[in-house]
């Protein structure tokens, strides 16, 4: 009995024993189980950690390492220019050299010359070696081997801006494996898919071509004038505007507060006689004798004198219609019935005849102040229906065609196309003639552009296109197109064309391809714009060039893209156009090269052609492989291209017809100028940054003719870098003067009695030039003198014995249309 009471309690025990064991073991399995699951978590954190390590210090390396050889590869090639006298071949491009030595150290363009001098090993090659050591030292490998790597890998050189160089740079694919094989990184580099970039600033180094030209006789270093970009930002001049008296049409002397009888006093109220001339606030109210400017503005507001000039600084006054009402040129005669005239100078800053040129003109609160903007607007459009009452007239009062593309009296804003002729390096002067009561017009286009179509009506326009297809129609003023276009359909123009010109217009997609959850919506639509031989040219004709849109993503085939296919051949570029909103396409064509933009990428794609397309017609079309899918165009046009265009300036004073239709309208006005910010800057042998000036590459090359090449790149890297003067891109030209002057340039002055030359009067100063003439035998570029520097009588003495001479086209570029036309001794 008592042993089975035994077994009953020892059964007992037993199950209390296993009943408490159970939530342990179950704890137990539980605590192996969360530590399996914490042991793969740490696992894969830790391998997210190395691949990010390894991917970030890689990225961090590969930045230094861009930035390391970019500056050493510029100067390299300085090195190179100057002590060789040798200028890099423009067929093989300064940008191609500096891409060589940032990836292997040397380049076949560098002849007769050891880069290692100046290198010294620091190319990406020797990078990847050291790297590729480095990680090996680690536990890593890389692949693929470093010259599949080198030759992958994606290198842009380009000027960014005049006094800066960019390097845009990528990996495109690498792989690091650990000693197991494990795969810890694979990808681009950045690891973001994108790129990266490094900007060298190239002030402070030598400008190679003073001494290649020299012989090593005169040496100069870019540095910028404070002023750098006259252009867009302020000019080294200072100018106020008023009335004025004198019996000279110039005077030149240095400003003082105090009277003097050698100096221009300047203040608010008229201090008495004893002063040189006088530039006042107010009016003297008593009659002056010396050179006097009174009632002085800036930008049409009261400005005293004392809060824009300084003591002791060079001035020039200007007198009578030098450069007409507001700094501009005046018409000679009033050529209509209506009331009102704006004055505009429209002035052609190339070497080259602008012949039948579509200017716009561009008027609102940043071309024309208060008050004469808002009269301007009131005048013109005084029903307030935005078809304003204008006329367009020459100098010689001949008509001329214009066309307004915007016009805004609300928001007094206006674009207005004209068609005008410019002899090189030239302005003319044209007047806006306008009312209150005459005929509303808004201009017509096809007497403007050289080919304008906005598709309104219902039929294509046969005196303008011819085609071969009923794939198309006409509605709400646009064309829409559609079906299947390959080999067989055409819609070209009549007329042909010839380079260089820029194509432009608005386009729109009707769909692209998408994912919606985990379904694909595929939708093909080519939509493009055709330079094609022939006016019968099929669409994909292999000896066309083509600006190429399409949203349908598909195997990175380049057509599913935006691209441009030149003879068959395409440039990859892999944008998806992934929108059906409306665009703005741009594309130009300059004989050898085609550009090609778009408002939704905001990129350039820029090809060659060769053999040149020497003439050719347009062509549009929309392939789209469906009956029910459109490409759409709004309106196209074509106008003629110039790498600099012209810039324009309109007069800020509106003149009212005379009482005598065949009299001049006369002003007494006057301009009081502080000239000495341009002096320092030319003392001091600074540069500044303008359009037309050769570039540091051009620089390098001693030839301009990669000019308008080296230029696009520039705002493909601005507007992918974000950099520009807000709608504006930043110049790339460069330009110093060179003034053979114990004063200015004593270095020079001597050189020149060394080698016995002479000054030949009215040859430019600047620099390009001045070496191309007196060392290299090059062509005279006419140059004028200027007031205040060269030219003129101070109590300091006669400043013609300064033999300074500026061309026309950088004196507007520098001081502007006006203060070139006042300040330049013609």
């Amino acid at each position: 009995m008592e042993g089975a009471i035994m077994k009953r309690r020892g059964f007992f025990l037993n199950s209390v024993v296993l009943l408490l064991l159970i939530p342990l073991l179950l704890l137990l399995a539980t605590y192996e189980d969360v530590s399996s699951q914490v042991i793969q978590a740490q696992s894969v954190r830790t391998q997210a950690e190395r691949t990010y390590r390894v991917a970030s210090f890689l990225e961090l390396d590969f930045q230094k390492a861009l930035e390391i050889s970019g500056k050493r590869a510029i100067i390299t090639i300085i090195d190179y220019v100057s002590v060789t006298g040798d200028f890099i071949s423009p067929t093989y491009m300064v940008n191609n050299t500096i891409r060589d030595l940032i990836l292997e150290g040397t380049s076949p363009s560098l002849i007769g010359y050891d880069p290692n001098r100046v290198m010294r090993g620091q190319s990406l090659r020797r990078w990847l070696l050291n790297i590729s050591a480095d990680l090996r030292d680690q536990g890593f490998n890389i692949s693929p081997s470093i010259d599949e790597i080198l030759n992958s890998m994606e290198i842009t050189v380009a000027p960014l801006d005049s006094f800066r160089v960019v390097i845009k740079a990528r990996i495109p694919n690498i792989t690091i494996r650990d000693v197991s094989g494990r795969i810890v990184y694979t990808g681009a580099i950045p690891s973001n898919g994108g790129y990266i970039y490094s900007i060298v600033d190239v002030q402070n180094l030598e400008d190679p071509i003073f001494s290649a030209m020299t012989g090593g006789r005169y040496y100069r270093s870019i540095r910028a004038c404070p002023y750098s970009f006259p252009e867009l930002l302020d000019k080294p001049i200072k100018v106020l505007e008023g009335n004025g008296s004198s019996t000279v049409d110039h005077f030149v002397e240095e400003f003082s507060r105090t009277v003097d009888p050698d100096r221009i006093y300047f203040g608010d109220y008229y201090p008495g006689t004893g002063a040189a001339a006088y530039v006042l606030l107010n009016n003297p109210e008593q009659n002056v004798t010396e050179p006097i400017v009174f009632n002085t503005t800036l930008n049409g507001r009261r400005t005293s004198p004392l809060e824009v000039f300084n003591e002791g600084d060079m001035g020039v006054l200007v007198f009578g219609n030098v450069s007409g009402a507001g700094g501009t040129g005046t018409a000679t005669s009033w050529c209509s019935l209506l009331e009102y005239r704006l004055n505009v100078t429209i002035q052609n800053r190339i070497n080259q005849e602008l012949k039948n040129f579509q200017v716009p003109i561009t008027i609102d609160s940043t071309t024309l102040p208060d008050p004469a903007l808002t009269t301007f607007f009131r005048t013109a459009d005084s029903d307030g229906d935005n078809i304003p009452i204008i006329e367009f007239y020459d100098e010689n009062c001949n008509p001329m065609n214009f066309w307004v593309e915007k016009w805004d009296t609300n928001t007094k804003q206006a674009v207005i196309w004209v068609n005008v002729t410019i002899p090189a390096n030239s302005q003319i002067t044209i007047a806006i003639y306008f009312d209150s009561n005459g005929v509303e017009t808004l201009g017509d286009p096809d007497k403007v552009f050289d080919f304008y179509d906005d598709f309104e009506g219902s039929s294509l326009d046969t005196t303008k296109w011819t085609t071969n297809t009923n794939q198309y129609s006409l509605e709400n003023g646009l064309i829409k197109m559609w079906g299947n276009w390959n080999n067989q359909y055409y819609i070209n123009t009549l007329k042909s064309f010839a380079p260089n010109v820029i194509i432009e217009g608005v386009w729109r997609l009707g769909g692209y391809t998408y994912w919606r959850g985990r379904r694909i919506f595929s939708y093909d639509t080519d939509l493009t714009i055709g330079l094609v031989p022939s006016e019968t040219s099929t669409w994909l004709d292999d000896s066309a060039i083509y600006a190429w849109y399409d949203g349908y993503d598909y195997n990175l085939n380049p057509w599913n893209y935006k691209t441009l296919r030149i003879y068959g051949s395409y440039i990859p570029n892999l944008q998806q156009i992934q929108s059906t909103d409306w665009q703005n396409f741009e594309i130009i064509y300059t004989n050898t090269q085609i550009q090609f933009w778009d408002s939704y990428t905001n990129t350039w794609l820029i090809g060659s052609v060769y053999p040149p397309l020497s003439s050719f017609h347009l062509q549009i079309a929309a392939d789209t492989d469906s009956d029910t899918r459109y490409g759409y165009i709004d309106w196209i046009r074509v106008r003629k291209y110039a790498p600099t265009p012209p810039t324009v300036m309109i007069s800020q004073n509106i003149e009212t017809k005379p009482s005598s239709t065949t009299t001049a309208t006369t002003t007494s006005s006057a301009r009081a100028y502080d000239i000495q910010p341009f002096i320092d800057c030319i003392m001091d042998q600074r540069y500044f940054g303008i359009y037309n000036a050769p570039s540091f590459f051009e620089r390098l090359e001693g030839s301009t003719i990669n000019h308008a090449a080296y230029e696009a790149l520039a705002h493909q890297l601005q507007d992918e870098l974000g950099v520009k003067y807000g709608s504006q891109y930043y110049p790339i030209g460069l330009v110093s003067f060179m003034i053979p002057d114990p004063t200015y340039d004593q270095k020079l002055f001597d050189l020149f009695n060394t080698l016995g030359l002479s000054i030949e009067e009215g040859q430019t100063s600047f620099d390009y030039y001045f070496l191309q003439y007196y060392f290299k035998g090059g062509a005279k570029v006419t140059g004028y003198r200027m007031w205040g520097v060269s030219q003129g009588v101070t109590s300091q003495g006669d400043l013609s014995s300064v033999p300074f001479f500026i061309d026309n086209q950088t004196a507007v570029a520098i001081f502007g249309v006006q203060g070139a036309q006042d300040l330049l001794q013609r």
